[in-house]
Parts: C-alpha cells; structure tokens; sequence
C-alpha cells in the first residue's frame, strides 16, 4: 500500500517537528516532569491524555512497555479511545531510563501514584495537556523558529504526527506505523503522515529525469 498524506478534514495541517527540533524543544524546558513527558510522546507517540492517564503501577516490571488502561480527558479519567488503544506500548532500555530517573525525582513515586500528577491538585490529578502545552510547548517552539506566533493548534499532539511522519520518511511500512501509534483503521494512520520531504524528493527526482531528457537541457 502506498502512503497518501492526508490532511484533517476541515482542511488544517498539522505542522510536525524533526527529531532535532523534538530535542531542541526538550533541551530548553526545565520542568523535570514536562521533559519526562516530551520525551515519552516524542517516543511512542502515545497521545498526551492517554500519558496524563498513566500511573507507575502501568508500568511493567521489567520495563518493556507501558499498558494504557485510561485517559485522561475533560478533567477526568475516561477509557481508552478504542480497542486498539489498549495494545501495549513498547520501551526502549533508554526510555525506560528517563521514566526511573523521573520516578526518582517525584514526590508522587507509590504505584498507584500517577506519573504525572500535578503538585497543585496533591497527586490526584495529572497536569493539564493545555497547560503544559502552551505554558512550555508551544513558547519553546516558537523562541526556536519552529513555528510562527500565528501558527494554529501546536502543541503536545503535534508529536504524535511528527513520529508518525518521519517513520514514513524513514520507509517503515504502514501496517506498523499503525501498530505503533495504535490506531483501528490504516485511513486514520495516513491522516497522521504529513509527507512534505518525500514529495519535494519526488519532485526533484522527477523534474531531474524531465530536464535531462531534454537534449538542450531546458524544459520546454
């Protein structure tokens, strides 16, 4: 099956971020738990309400992977979004390294502790994905160049796409490209590739072919 870069559809783009402009972001927070939570999303792509959901206790022991058992959305904790959802998701030994040390640095450490709880609300809810996003994401990427002032709906999100758009530059096939991000339907993955790289190769590499047919070397 070939890739198709789809956008949303009500039209809007969703700008995606390199894995250089991934750390670069990570590189300027100081907020231990924001940068634990960058890294795992920029990671998996887990989405950000599924990782708010998280508790130590979703953490395999051997640290292999993370079982997402919830969400957290609306201000409470809801199901995951579908069947697929629930799947596993798969740790690298130094991904697993960063959810430790982080685990260290809480004060919310107990298994049935969320990984992410906010100091404000003592543990019993997770930080906001809003608020993490446009108090740390989003200024971040716009000091860097990222992103312009006006450019809509940058946030934690964003990584999820990124991840999904340079496994598909990198080649990887669809079907796991849809395992990894855990979706239902491989429509729903295409919507997720935004493919701007692979189409301006496509172009060079045709309009090099289209120029050199040409005896005087001119298009026509």
């Amino acid at each position: 099956m070939n890739w198709v870069s789809a956008s949303d559809p009500v039209g809007f783009e969703q700008q995606t971020v390199t894995p250089d402009q991934a750390f670069a972001i990570f590189d300027t927070i100081k907020d231990e738990l924001v940068r634990c939570l960058v890294v795992l999303i920029a990671a998996t792509g887990m989405r950000f309400r599924e990782a708010l959901g998280l508790r130590w206790s979703d953490v395999r022991s051997d640290m292999q992977d993370v079982m997402i058992r919830r969400r957290f959305a609306d201000g409470e904790m809801n199901q995951p979004k579908s069947l697929a959802s629930r799947a596993p998701v798969e740790m690298t030994p130094q991904l697993a390294e960063v959810l430790k040390l982080w685990r260290r640095e809480s004060n919310y450490a107990k298994e049935d502790d969320l990984i992410f709880a906010s100091e404000t609300m003592r543990g019993k809810q997770p930080r906001t994905g809003c608020t993490i996003s446009q108090k740390y994401i989003r200024p971040a990427a716009e000091r860097l160049g990222i992103i312009q002032p006006d450019s809509p709906r940058f946030g934690m999100h964003a990584l999820r796409h990124s991840l999904a758009t340079f496994l598909a530059e990198q080649g990887t096939e669809p079907e796991v490209i849809q395992r990894i991000l855990r979706h239902s339907t491989l429509p729903m993955t295409m919507r997720y590739t935004h493919l701007r790289k692979l189409s301006r190769a496509a172009q060079i590499a045709f309009l090099k072919k289209f120029t050199n047919g040409n005896d005087d070397g001119n298009a026509g």
